[in-house]
């Protein structure tokens, strides 16, 4: 893993444990929320839409074979 996976994971597991289900966290204040949801959301939609930069590897055309016994005289 690169060091830019390594950010990613860490902010994730981080969201993952402020909105777990199984062991609530409490902030008891809508305005504490607001901003993380915010924060949230932003970053889902980035990771949704943003094109990987990873080099995709280039589809060579198959060439067709002309095989010289198919010739009609």
């Amino acid at each position: 893993m690169n060091k830019k996976q390594l950010h990613w994971i860490a902010i994730f597991t981080i969201i993952a444990i402020l909105f777990n289900s199984i062991f609530p966290i409490y902030l008891y204040e809508k305005s504490y929320w607001i901003p993380i949801d915010i924060f949230t959301a932003i970053l889902f939609l980035l990771i949704a839409f943003l094109k990987p930069t990873e080099k995709k590897k280039e589809v060579k055309k198959k060439e067709e074979k002309v095989y010289s016994r198919d010739k009609i005289y």
